[in-house]
């Protein structure tokens, strides 16, 4: 089944944009890394590039 745009697909969730729930200290951390490293390198970090600049060593733990 596709989604018509109008939210996620079969979850029934609502995403946090849709809730307005704030990000979390380390959410905005690793927001503001993926800026600014697309801003100096022209493309997004890996996840494994992210883990050790927000102070995570599991990549698993950078997904979530």
């Amino acid at each position: 089944m596709w989604s018509s745009g109008s939210g996620p697909l079969l979850t029934g969730r609502r995403s946090r944009r849709e809730t307005r729930e704030p990000l979390s200290v380390r959410q905005e951390a690793i927001l503001r890394l993926i800026r600014s490293w697309i801003i100096e390198h022209g493309e997004a970090p890996t996840v494994r590039q992210i883990g050790p600049r927000v102070g995570l060593s599991s990549t698993s733990s950078v997904a979530y």
